[in-house]
């Protein structure tokens, strides 16, 4: 029987003050930082199949940046490419990842710069492994074991 493991990490992939915000009819610059942007990685191990889960701050990722992103993985960690999967929160606060006419014109300069920090994240996460357990829960009518009563 394999073992599972898991390992997350966390890389900020905020752009500078004054990056165009994606999404938006006119031109709208970010003038304040809330909350960081993140590129959040999950990677999962059993036996030799190893994955990697990762949830940008952006509002889309295209088919190209995503090969790169995979490749550029790929070559830091030994995952295969095709065990890499990519996800975007749809964020309006992040910088234009994708061009869509009459929206936005994808900004290269700032996929290129974050590129190596969703790498370290990936590559963190996979540093991290440790051993987990997965399991499930349920409650049958008629159980001994009540579920907790709602405050309503």
């Amino acid at each position: 029987m394999n073992t599972l493991s898991a390992g997350i990490a966390w890389r900020d992939i905020t752009p500078p003050l004054g990056t165009l915000l994606f999404g938006y009819p006119c031109e709208r610059p970010g003038n304040v930082i809330a909350d960081a942007l993140g590129a959040t990685a999950l990677v999962l191990q059993s036996g030799a199949n190893t994955a990697a889960l990762v949830s940008l701050d952006w509002a889309l990722v295209d088919e190209e940046e995503t090969a790169a992103i995979q490749a550029a993985v790929s070559a830091a960690t030994g995952i295969a490419p095709h065990h890499i999967t990519l996800c975007a929160t749809h964020t309006h606060s992040g910088p234009p990842t994708v061009t869509a006419w009459g929206w936005a014109v994808k900004d290269a300069a700032y996929l290129e710069a974050v590129r190596g920090r969703i790498v370290e994240a990936v590559a963190q996460a996979q540093e991290q492994l440790q051993k987990v357990r997965v399991g499930i829960g349920c409650w049958h009518h008629g159980s001994r074991h009540q579920p907790p009563r709602s405050a309503a």
